[in-house]
């Protein structure tokens, strides 16, 4: 039983450090860079936790009392963040594991006889530390996802680990009432907790993966939708060129019509020279580079469904937010405006404003569209459609929002009869 009980005190706080740092790593900012720092401080924490709670038996109040001291200095070290912060986390994650203590023990007190108390302690130290694993990824969940809506099927997968764990470990103890199988039930779980973290860390990887790609992709759109202005400039640049290098020949010509009388001539003569391919033609709709690709690139796709787009925009040559979140917004947004409007009957219509003053930054985008098509979910916010393709309709509302979130904003609909509303505000950081 000595070595069962030695296994235990190094392998569970062992444990138990890795589900500490990832708790703090959410609400803190890290002082160092390297993880190989990070890792280092927690491994003295570890280590020096270890000592103490060997060679004292803290009890109760000054158990608690314990971990919080030692917690606060090492976050102290560890995360750059003012000591009041700090504090209160700290406050936050003894009451998680002061409540998962309790709930453990009220249970096992609840099925088993006072003899089987101590052995259970061993399985009551693993559950408690399951249950504050599975505490912390519901708040990661939460919390990380600023930019991520929480998926449904993420979330499940993360909970229902942990509550099988849960009742795996419970099984094996109930097996294992007598010492002999102790040793290995004790071990089976200690890996079971393992394993969770384990597979959890598995979880943040994919995902962190997935939005790394989802990024790259608007920023790939950011990049074409530039390069594509850019090629669109030196087309007209090239095309100015050339009709100031014939400027001459232009005007020699438009004399001879004028004194000709040949005023039917004359009219379609400059009408070719001003036409909307002609080199007299400015694209530029706004001045920002990023925006007016943006809009010429679905003012193009609404031309193709005979949809008509009015516009009053007044922003700068340069917005003071990420160029993938205003891809993000802007683009979902009308993107949003054209699926709604191009297969309805009747006026087809699309109105845009956009404004930035006083480090205010305002979108509203207003569309015709069928109210028996669009409606919204439960709590007012994701769109559901009757249309075939339901997982991916309505999904750029749901990242305009989060990236509305971003910069402490926020995002509006509304709806009056066949108009449909969207409106986004966003704040300079």
């Amino acid at each position: 039983m000595s070595e069962v009980r030695l296994v235990v005190a190094i392998l569970v706080p062992a444990i138990f450090t890795l589900i500490l740092k990832d708790f703090f790593d959410l609400f803190m900012t890290n002082r160092y860079e390297g993880k190989v720092k990070q890792y280092t401080i927690w491994m003295l924490y570890f280590l020096l936790d270890t000592v103490i709670s060997m060679n004292f038996k803290f009890v109760g109040v000054i158990s608690m009392l314990y971990s919080f001291i030692i917690l606060i200095a090492f976050c102290a070290v560890l995360y750059r963040d003012d000591i009041k912060y700090i504090t209160l986390t700290v406050l936050f994650i003894i009451c998680i594991g002061a409540a998962s203590e309790l709930i453990v023990a009220l249970g096992i007190r609840a099925f088993l006889n006072s003899s089987q108390l101590q052995q259970f302690s061993l399985f009551g130290s693993t559950c408690s530390k399951l249950i504050i694993l599975i505490i912390v990824r519901i708040v990661k969940l939460f919390r990380v996802s600023g930019i991520k809506r929480l998926d449904y099927m993420n979330w499940l997968a993360n909970v229902s680990m942990t509550a099988g764990s849960l009742y795996i470990v419970y099984n094996l103890y109930l097996l294992s009432l007598n010492e002999t199988k102790l040793l290995g039930s004790t071990m089976s779980s200690i890996i079971i907790l393992l394993l969770n973290v384990i597979c959890f860390k598995m979880f943040d990887k994919i995902a962190a993966d997935a939005e790394i790609k989802r990024k790259n992709d608007i920023y790939k759109q950011s990049i074409d939708i530039y390069k594509r202005e850019m090629e669109e400039r030196e087309e007209h640049n090239e095309k100015l060129r050339r009709f100031r290098h014939d400027i001459k020949n232009h005007l020699i010509a438009i004399e001879k019509l004028a004194l000709s009388k040949e005023y039917d001539r004359l009219r379609d003569y400059i009408h070719q020279l001003t036409d909307e391919k002609g080199v007299l033609q400015v694209t530029t709709i706004s001045g920002n580079a990023l925006i007016d690709g943006l809009l010429a690139d679905k003012f193009d796709v609404a031309r193709k469904y005979e949809i008509a787009v009015e516009y009053h925009i007044e922003i700068p040559t340069k917005l003071p937010f990420d160029d993938a979140d205003l891809c993000i917004i802007v683009g979902n947004a009308l993107d949003n405006a054209i699926d709604g409007t191009k297969d309805i009957e009747g006026a087809k219509k699309i109105e845009i404003s956009m404004g930035f003053k006083q480090g205010n930054f305002l979108l509203k985008v207003k569309n015709t569209f069928n109210p028996e098509l669009i409606k919204f979910d439960n709590n007012g916010k994701r769109l559901r459609t009757s249309k075939t393709d339901k997982s991916n309709h309505g999904m750029g509302i749901g990242l305009i929002e989060e990236t509305a979130l971003k910069y402490n904003g926020l995002m509006e609909i509304t709806m009056n009869e066949n108009l449909f509303c969207l409106s986004v505000l966003l704040y300079q950081n």
